[in-house]
């Protein structure tokens, strides 16, 4: 299975890999496969995704700091329990609800291109609409 590249704005988390081996990966990088015993920290602002492209289960846990990040879980467990369809787009808007928005294709390219040695490409300058999305509800909520 391999999950959307997404940026965690502001969480770092930490990946124990329990079982198998977990393939780490993230834009202007090289792969990273962690195997069991390994520990894996993601910085906030990283883009990555992982996958498990071996013959063999893996097991991994994971923490977020802070830890408000695990209610997408819980989220979408209250989503299934209703019946809904996790397609992309209510898994991307999910995520939005938890500073997590979806990388775009341009900004991957240019990660690709850079690396994240220049912290200040696309990502760290422009506000993607999922963080707008954001802004827009945290605004709603204050009654703005």
């Amino acid at each position: 299975m391999i999950l959307s590249l997404s940026e965690k704005r502001r969480l770092l988390i930490v990946y124990g890999m329990q079982k198998g081996t977990v393939r780490f990966h993230s834009p202007g990088r090289a792969d990273v496969d962690a195997k069991a015993g390994d520990l894996i920290i993601v910085p906030i602002r990283l883009p990555h995704r992982f996958s498990n492209p071996f013959d063999e289960e893996a097991v991994f846990m994971n923490t977020a700091t802070p830890g408000f990040f695990v209610r997408y879980f819980e989220y979408l467990e209250y989503l299934i329990g209703e019946g809904t369809v996790l397609t992309p787009e209510i898994n991307k808007a999910a995520l939005r609800r938890f500073a997590t928005v979806p990388v775009s294709k341009e900004e991957v390219e240019s990660l690709e291109i850079e690396g994240m040695g220049n912290e200040s490409v696309a990502v760290a300058e422009t506000e993607t609409e999922g963080e707008k999305f954001v802004d827009f509800l945290a605004e709603e909520k204050r009654g703005e």
